[in-house]
């Protein structure tokens, strides 16, 4: 079985789950299965494109070396895939991966940190509140008129409550 097959099945049961979600999650799940290469996801409003220095013409765009990344790190599944790849404990859901594109696409000034610069290409992250716990991050890249996805993860808050618990157990 090569490394494709391999993913394949390894994902089969996320992947049917995302093409049946939402529109969204099904252009990922066809850009993980290697149905296309890359897949749009619509364009930024206007204050984010003067923000990130793009046109509001901008594609933003999904590849597919990202979203393998992305598998690889465990953020669909919560298992990492590959020898460079590790497990995510607190794995994207499928309506966090179908807010991803609204998140880029109308992010403020307050979300959105320079990060570095890889290969010649800027990357941001942008950090947006989805629910009382989670924190999303994607990170974005520019190119010319494109902001591409790299990554999407949760960052999860730490629970003072659970911290408090467990000082008070151990003495």
């Amino acid at each position: 079985m090569g490394a494709s097959a391999e993913r394949y099945a390894r994902l089969d049961t996320i992947l049917i789950r995302m093409a049946r979600h939402s529109s969204v999650t099904r252009k990922f799940a066809e850009v993980l299965n290697g149905q296309t290469k890359s897949a749009l996801l619509g364009y930024p409003e206007k204050e984010t494109a003067s923000l990130f220095g793009v046109s509001i013409r901008a594609k933003i765009l999904l590849k597919r070396s990202y979203i393998l990344h992305m598998d690889n790190s465990g953020h669909f599944t919560g298992s990492g895939f590959g020898k460079r790849g590790h497990n995510d404990p607190n794995p994207l859901t499928l309506s966090q991966i179908s807010g991803i594109p609204t998140i880029i696409k109308t992010a403020r000034r307050d979300e959105i940190r320079f990060d570095k610069q890889v290969r010649g290409l800027k990357r941001y992250k942008i950090t947006r509140r989805t629910s009382k716990n989670h924190i999303i991050v994607v990170e974005v890249s520019i190119k010319k008129n494109e902001i591409t996805l790299v990554t999407a993860y949760n960052l999860t808050k730490k629970r003072r409550t659970h911290d408090r618990m467990r000082l008070l157990s151990h003495g």
